[in-house]
């Protein structure tokens, strides 16, 4: 982009558009008070190192998100069930900004443009009762009106302490900047939870693999990056009339990354209906739902084994990693034409062992945490698989359905080098620990 400008003014806009690009990362760093109850700002420097984001987004086969913490402005918290967190602001590489779009109500086109000029980022560190660590990037959105009401500086709300009238989104991602889940808040209260479109898909068949009804909703939102760069200026001297190009302000703009519709389902067992409970403290996004734990909304089949139920250790062969599991859950609800009858099925699976190599042949190495992502996630296929083969046979024997599972099991172990059998090795360094589930379980035990 080029511009003749006069000397005499182009520092003046220098500074002015450079203010007006960063203005939203800046509102949000603000000096916040530290809880007793809270990680400390030490904890969470160390937790977040620990986790070496950019490694474990390499692994997984995209970059992770340059981010900048800023710790010397910290807001630490317990939320009351076993779990810490330390909140600060961070400048990431290119803030996103996801618009949920309401069709009746739709807002215009400045409206948006504040919306996303206001929206700010924090980094979010947890650890819950177990000692395990995740991380969330929170982007804070307000509607239109609550935008309004505070001058559009909302920089002060965390998840622990919102405004009593903020109104408007809250959306999780990970280190790879994937939109995980967003909270819908509603004076100040989070009211609703909503599954990205590709955790709603997913859900969606899981769900459908099980008895029960189905309840759906469709979701539009719209994705937009915020990116910056340097422009250059055509600078012309009034004395001589030479003119000369140099660097010139940084400026922001935004791209729409996509526009999109989806529609999320749960299925519900009529003989559980618990309300749901939704809690934005939580890096699940649920009230009883925290990494480790089981509980929570929805049909079982919507859960999924969560990681920290896996602990790995090194075993009596070279190259070679175990853990052990008990108390592995299946459960669905067959229902009959018409919704007239129904047949409830659970059943339950006691020492399984499951092992990985430490690395394989390439070099790439695999921890014990990215061997307890492995099983966890082959644990839910295993458990998709066996609903779907008996969904239709309400009555068939309950050996027939474990053994169906095992052998599935086996099956997509060995895709990934593994085994998963009775025994293992049998060596008594496995460490056997009981089926946690989670919604959609955690896959962050890297």
């Amino acid at each position: 982009m080029k511009k003749v400008l006069s000397l005499s003014i182009l520092f003046v806009i220098l500074f002015t558009v450079f203010y007006s690009c960063r203005k939203s990362d800046v509102q949000s760093i603000r000096k916040d008070k530290t809880t007793q109850s809270g990680l400390s700002v030490e904890e969470g420097k160390a937790y977040f190192n620990q986790l070496d984001t950019s490694a474990v987004a390499a692994r997984q086969g995209k970059a992770a998100v340059k981010m900048w913490p800023q710790w010397a402005n910290p807001y630490s918290n317990a939320n009351g069930k076993g779990q810490q967190y330390i909140e600060v602001p961070v400048i990431t590489e290119r803030k996103r900004t996801i618009l949920f779009l309401d069709k009746e109500h739709p807002a215009g086109d400045e409206d948006k443009k504040k919306q996303k000029q206001s929206a700010f980022q924090t980094l979010i560190v947890f650890k819950d009762r177990n000692s395990q660590v995740y991380y969330r990037i929170v982007s804070y959105v307000g509607s239109p009106a609550y935008l309004k009401r505070h001058s559009y500086n909302i920089g002060h709300n965390r998840i622990g302490n919102l405004d009593s009238d903020f109104d408007g989104y809250l959306n999780y991602s990970n280190q790879k900047g994937e939109h995980l889940f967003s909270i819908k808040v509603e004076n100040g209260r989070a009211v609703k939870r909503i599954g990205s479109k590709a955790a709603s898909q997913q859900r969606n068949t899981v769900a459908r693999a099980s008895g029960g009804y189905e309840v759906c909703e469709t979701w539009c939102n719209e994705i937009t990056e915020q990116f910056c760069g340097q422009t250059t200026v055509t600078v012309c001297s009034p004395a001589t009339g030479q003119c000369w190009e140099q660097e010139g302000p940084e400026e922001c703009w935004y791209e729409t990354i996509t526009v999109d519709c989806y529609e999320e389902c749960y299925w519900v067992e009529e003989e559980e209906p618990n309300p749901p409970c939704y809690d934005q403290t939580s890096p699940s996004g649920y009230c009883d739902n925290l990494p480790g734990d089981g509980g929570g909304e929805g049909n079982e089949a919507t859960f999924g084994v969560d990681c920290s139920s896996y602990s790995f250790t090194h075993t009596s062969l070279a190259n070679w990693q175990e853990a052990g599991l008990n108390k592995i859950r299946l459960k669905w609800v067959w229902v009959g034409p018409g919704r007239d009858q129904s047949y409830p099925r659970e059943m339950w699976i006691d020492h399984v062992v499951y092992g990985l190599p430490q690395h394989y042949a390439n070099g790439q190495v695999i921890t014990p945490g990215q061997a307890a992502n492995i099983a966890a996630a082959i644990t839910d296929q295993a458990k998709i698989l066996t609903y779907q083969r008996f969904r239709e046979e309400p009555f068939e024997a309950e050996s027939n359905v474990i053994t169906y599972f095992k052998q599935q099991l086996q099956i997509l172990m060995v895709t990934q080098g593994g085994t998963a059998g009775t025994t293992g090795t049998g060596s008594p360094g496995i460490v056997f620990r009981n089926e946690q589930r989670a919604f959609f379980g955690t896959r962050d035990c890297n």
